[in-house]
């Protein structure tokens, strides 16, 4: 049967979210897509699949946090 290795669910998301902010051209997804990339690493590294969750979640989070500092540091 067909199956997806976690680095490479990991990866069909990058792309996904990529395409998606490509096609938005909003700073929709662009974060998730960090995050994504980040929890592709953890994954090659053997992370469980609850820390290549959680390291997803975070750097999104801080991702979108930076982005709306610096959105908020230029509108000001």
């Amino acid at each position: 049967m067909f199956s997806l290795s976690a680095p490479m669910i990991w990866l069909v998301l990058l792309v996904a979210f990529i395409l998606l902010e490509i096609a938005t051209v909003g700073l929709l997804t662009i974060w998730f897509a960090g995050g994504a990339l980040a929890a592709f690493f953890v994954s090659v590294a053997q992370g469980g699949v609850a820390v290549q969750v959680i390291v997803f979640l975070i750097v999104s989070l801080v991702l979108v946090l930076l982005i709306r500092l610096v959105v908020a540091a230029t509108d000001g």
